[in-house]
């Protein structure tokens, strides 16, 4: 699927007005009745808008690039065949490893991570209040203070979208515990043409 911030053409700090703008001026120029203009094209604009228009399924797109029409069991499982694929390719003999384990416990330290960022972008928020309130000026614009709400600003967006990421893999973790894989044992000796070379200690 296409990026939807290249189908509107914008970036993916955008807001809501950019987006409104984008839309309208786009639906113009792809409609299916306007020279140049497809069905296809104006469907794609109005799927990017509504998305991307919306703060909660823009949250979803942004920390997992799925859609609400893709479902959140969908984007979960897309999240567990990819952890099971990269878990596989780890190794040439990749029947001797717990796949599925191997699995959950990336799905999961991908879940400690995140959690673990919203704690310091939460912290970060905290600190640019603190010190914000420290900065004394006379000009009206306050550049200083402006940045400052910047990084406030940020931290929520990036707190909301990764709130939007945990959800998501919460769902996947679920998905993969109702799995096992049933390993080949490793073997525990040498074997050689059906002789087994055991090592025993040296005498002197």
């Amino acid at each position: 699927m296409r990026n939807l911030y290249d189908v509107l053409g914008i970036s993916r700090d955008a807001t809501t007005e950019d987006i409104q703008k984008a839309k309208r001026r786009l639906a113009r120029a792809t409609h299916p009745d306007v020279a140049g203009g497809s069905k296809e094209a104006f469907q794609a604009v109005e799927e990017a808008a509504r998305v991307l228009g919306d703060p909660e399924t823009r949250l979803l797109y942004d920390a997992t690039g799925h859609t609400p029409h893709d479902g959140l069991d969908e984007a979960a499982e897309g999240i567990v065949w990819a952890e099971v694929g990269k878990a596989m390719m780890s190794s040439d003999k990749p029947e001797r490893l717990d796949i599925v384990g191997l699995a959950r416990n990336s799905i999961s330290d991908t879940i400690q991570t995140a959690r673990s960022n919203i704690k310091k972008l939460t912290a970060a928020k905290v600190n640019a209040a603190r010190m914000a309130g420290r900065f004394r000026t006379s000009l009206p614009n306050d550049p200083i203070a402006q940045r400052f709400a910047k990084i406030q600003r940020d931290a929520d967006a990036e707190i909301e979208s990764t709130k939007a990421k945990i959800k998501v893999f919460e769902r996947a973790l679920q998905i993969a515990e109702a799995y096992e894989f049933e390993r080949e044992p490793t073997p525990s000796a040498t074997a050689c043409d059906g002789w087994v070379f055991v090592q025993t200690p040296r005498t002197w």
